[in-house]
């Protein structure tokens, strides 16, 4: 137990009325001399949250190169459960692209991590009711923003015809970290935490935080899809 501490990651997720998934994620505590054994996790409550058990893991690299942070969950419409996660190479400041994850059997085992083509952070699935997904997910390339792309394979995106939902400019971050290290870089974002609900009327509904001229609120913007 000392070599561990962890945090929630990703929404709370009801597969069906006696089973709840809470996603998580592992690190270590401060102290601790060791290397990270970092992974995507998962419990579950059998009692509408009243209790938790049965940690599962969604994701790991037991080589400790890869991280698994901000994994992003949806139940897709065959009752399958997808998973985006932002795939981050330990040690460096280097992403990945982002990687996904299924389970068939309502979390109590996932697929092996593959990569998609996204070149994001948190990226959040948004299943369509026709099959396909969008992902709306941080992308911190020049120049900076929010995009919302399309898959019909859960693993190859249309980002050529992506969606841009906020372009961040000039105001990608928050001035200038007082540290050269990775996390005071990331202390300073201005812009993230995208999410989405498909409206009953087939709309994607999708929102998220971002800074424009110096004040820092939260936006929705209502997406229609075309056949």
């Amino acid at each position: 137990p000392e070599k561990y501490t962890w945090n929630g990651a990703g929404p709370l997720l009801q597969l069906a009325p006696d089973r709840w998934m809470y996603p998580l994620e592992t690190w270590k505590p401060e102290g601790y001399e060791g290397p990270p054994d970092q992974k995507a996790a998962a419990v579950f409550s059998a009692d509408q949250g009243q209790t938790w058990g049965e940690f599962t893991v969604v994701a790991d690299d037991l080589t400790g190169a890869l991280l698994w942070w901000d994994q992003m969950c949806a139940l897709l419409p065959d009752g399958r459960i997808y998973t985006l996660i932002w795939t981050h190479q330990y040690g460096t400041s280097e992403d990945l692209t982002n990687h996904w994850v299924i389970s068939e059997d309502g979390g109590r085992t996932w697929s092996e991590p593959r990569p998609t083509n996204l070149r994001g952070q948190v990226c959040t699935p948004i299943p369509l009711p026709d099959g396909r997904v969008a992902a709306i997910y941080n992308f911190r390339h020049e120049p900076q923003g929010i995009h919302v792309a399309l898959t019909e394979d859960l693993e190859h995106f249309d980002v050529e015809n992506e969606v841009v939902v906020f372009d961040a400019g000039k105001e990608a971050t928050l001035g200038e970290p007082e540290n050269e290290n990775f996390l005071a870089e990331h202390m300073q974002i201005a812009f993230g935490k995208p999410g989405g609900t498909l409206l009953p009327d087939g709309d994607v509904m999708t929102y998220f935080w971002c800074t424009v001229a110096g004040v820092t609120h939260t936006r929705w913007v209502k997406l229609r899809l075309e056949d």
